[in-house]
């Protein structure tokens, strides 16, 4: 699976995410495509970590997790990420960064180093640092 984080402006603009791409996105953020980091499952702990809520607080935020967008029978959908995730990872320190990392590592099924993680949350936070400050959201794409 391909998992495609991006910055929208408001949920009807990340729907477009399959019909027109190029809008749905807001303009000067960078594409984020890796495997292996689902919204929902992997990035739980890491979200834990930099929000300082328990798993039971971050899963039951309605903004986490909301099914967007859905193409073709389940080929593809698309997320959104909760907004007090976008904001601890905006304001994340390299330190808080690291943390988040260790604890996304200690989760996996398979060996996952936390410095392979790292570069991945710091992409990420570069990303909530501009929503945070144009009043966007994260969202995330997931295709087969």
């Amino acid at each position: 699976m391909l998992y495609d984080y991006f910055v929208a402006a408001d949920d009807t603009m990340a729907a477009r995410a399959f019909d027109d791409p190029d809008n749905a996105r807001c303009a000067g953020y960078a594409e984020l495509v890796v495997k292996g980091a689902d919204p929902i499952t992997d990035l739980l702990p890491a979200e834990t970590s930099l929000t300082r809520r328990t798993t039971a607080e971050v899963e039951a935020d309605p903004g986490r997790g909301r099914e967007v967008a859905l193409l073709d029978e389940g080929e593809a959908v698309v997320f959104s990420l909760a907004d007090s995730f976008r904001d601890a990872l905006a304001t994340a320190d390299d330190a808080a960064l690291r943390d988040a990392a260790a604890a996304f590592a200690e989760e996996q099924e398979e060996h996952v180093k936390a410095e392979h993680i790292v570069p991945f949350l710091k992409e990420l936070a570069a990303l909530a640092q501009g929503a945070t400050a144009e009043g966007h959201h994260l969202y995330c794409t997931i295709s087969l």
